[in-house]
């Protein structure tokens, strides 16, 4: 004789199982939590047999249920529409309308029935963001007689040494190792660095006009200079 065995909890179908035999009476023993009887009705997806009492419960007893379909919890992550914050939930079917299973991408917020961008939050980001690219270009290194020059402060070393060379009169043509940008030291004239000067100058200038371009516009596309 075969058993179903369901489980205690949840009344799910475990497994078939041999009953075994009383000693004594020879009967067939069906123990707690095993029932004679199969489920035969076939399953949606994500569904389970489960051996039911009327009331929904669990039976101890194989005579006080029947074999019901049920459907299988399945946890889910949905996503606030006003916050976006996520919040697990035991199931698809136990989270409300204020919750979505659609996840939302960065700058969106939930119209009708979907995620759309929020064009107010790229352009207040872009905002924030173009000034720290656009002082990143400025003291980027810059290429100028064909070396790297390192202009962070706004090329504070180079006006240093400019300065310190006027303070001493020095001559157009008299030259300072000049540390560069990889670390090498460079043979450097009063001209030289004059011109590395103009140069950084006429870039910062031309970067701060493309800036006040951009900064006129919608700003829904990231400040990107050409340097």
């Amino acid at each position: 004789m075969k058993l179903a065995q369901y489980h205690f909890e949840t009344g799910e179908y475990l497994r078939t199982v041999d009953a075994v035999k009383n000693i004594k009476s020879k009967e067939f023993m069906i123990p707690p939590y095993h029932t004679p009887d199969f489920p035969v009705a076939e399953l949606e997806e994500n569904e389970y047999h489960a051996f039911l009492d009327n009331n929904g419960n669990v039976p101890r007893d194989y005579n006080d249920g029947t074999w019901q379909a049920k459907e299988r919890f399945v946890k889910v992550t949905a996503y606030n529409k006003q916050t976006k914050q996520p919040k697990e939930f035991e199931d698809k079917t136990l989270f409300d309308d204020e919750y979505t299973l659609l996840e939302p991408k960065p700058f969106q917020k939930w119209e009708g029935e979907q995620w759309v961008q929020d064009d107010e939050a790229v352009a207040e980001y872009n905002a924030s963001n173009g000034k720290v690219i656009r002082d990143t270009a400025i003291s980027s290194d810059l290429n100028a007689l064909s070396a790297q020059w390192d202009v962070v402060s706004d090329a504070a070393d180079i006006r240093r040494v400019i300065n310190d060379a006027e303070t001493i009169n020095a001559q157009e043509t008299d030259t300072t190792q000049f540390r560069l940008a990889d670390n090498t030291w460079r043979d450097t004239s009063l001209a030289e660095l004059r011109e590395v000067l103009r140069v950084f100058i006429a870039r910062k200038r031309d970067i701060w006009d493309q800036f006040a371009q951009w900064d006129a516009t919608d700003k829904l596309e990231p400040f990107s200079p050409e340097y």
